[in-house]
């Protein structure tokens, strides 16, 4: 049998075997519901909330800016509609404008489509060659009623960064609300939320060596009141998110988060040194090859 290389990580990481290891008890001994008021219950829920304390401080936000969801796709549905639909219900006689762009993620493109056949309007920016925003046609396209712009930090498929600081910026500046995806980009890209413009921000635990199935939305303090939930219940996320917490993944999903930290520019080395590899012996052997995304220019710093 041929041994197989997986070139995928985009997509989904391999769990990293310290991440499953503190998983592992709240399975097995400390499996209680954080929402019960018993000694189980509290041993969870103390867990959770260090669990989202780690993560808060990772990204520089406030620990109650940190919303558990089930990953991107439901941080993303909750981050967009919920702003919506606080918008549309609260200005029932105002008009609404969202801009997000052509090679956002299926979860943000078909929410996005579906607000439109709501009666939202709805802006899809193009991208240049590299798969880049123009921000000269990002201001240009924005009305005074664009309420929510909505653009990835890294593009998913050929890692293109987006310039998150003027974009956000931009937006400040017209009182428009920024969210951003920063699923590929957490973990491999230094991030402090204390100085970027940013409103919301949704991520996957599954892509950095975490767990499937858990993720977060970060909601700036101020737009909490400003949002509606998707799901009724119990209101376990500041009343944004309901339904039984996911405790091991959330444990799983901070451990990650820690680990990607102490590993940072180790991993960054590594990574950028396969890059250039697989980049140069590709070209070299290969005809016909075309780079889709900003050049690789250099290699030699890695030997």
């Amino acid at each position: 049998m041929l041994d197989r290389i997986y070139l995928d990580n985009h997509a989904t990481t391999r769990i990293d075997p310290r991440v499953l290891d503190a998983m592992m008890p709240f399975f097995k001994e400390k499996y209680g519901n954080p929402s019960s008021t018993h000694l189980f219950g509290v041993e969870a829920l103390n867990a959770v909330e260090k669990a989202r304390s780690l993560i808060s401080e990772a990204i520089g936000a406030k620990k109650d800016e940190i919303i558990f969801t089930s990953g991107a796709t439901e941080a993303n549905n909750l981050a967009i509609q919920g702003i919506i639909e606080w918008i549309r219900y609260n200005k029932k006689h105002q008009s609404i404008h969202i801009i997000t762009s052509v090679v956002e993620h299926k979860c943000v493109l078909n929410t996005v489509k579906k607000l439109q056949l709501e009666g939202i309007e709805v802006t899809l920016l193009p991208v240049d060659s590299y798969g880049a925003i123009d921000l000269n046609l990002l201001k240009k396209e924005i009305k005074s009623n664009t309420a929510l712009v909505s653009l990835m930090f890294a593009n998913n498929e050929i890692g293109t960064i987006n310039n998150i600081m003027d974009i956000g910026l931009i937006c400040k500046s017209k009182n428009i609300i920024f969210h951003t995806d920063i699923a590929q980009a957490f973990g491999k890209i230094h991030m402090n939320f204390k100085n970027l413009p940013i409103g919301l921000a949704s991520f996957s635990a599954h892509k950095l060596y975490g767990p499937k199935g858990v993720g977060f939305l970060y909601v700036k303090q101020e737009l909490k009141g400003m949002m509606l939930p998707l799901l009724s219940g119990g209101g376990q996320e500041y009343n944004l998110r309901s339904g039984t917490l996911n405790v091991p993944s959330i444990i799983g999903m901070a451990e990650c988060i820690r680990l990607s930290i102490e590993c940072f520019e180790e991993d960054l080395k590594k990574y950028l040194k396969l890059r250039y590899i697989l980049y140069s012996r590709l070209f070299s052997q290969l005809d016909n090859v075309v780079l889709n995304g900003p050049d690789i220019t250099s290699g030699e710093e890695f030997f």
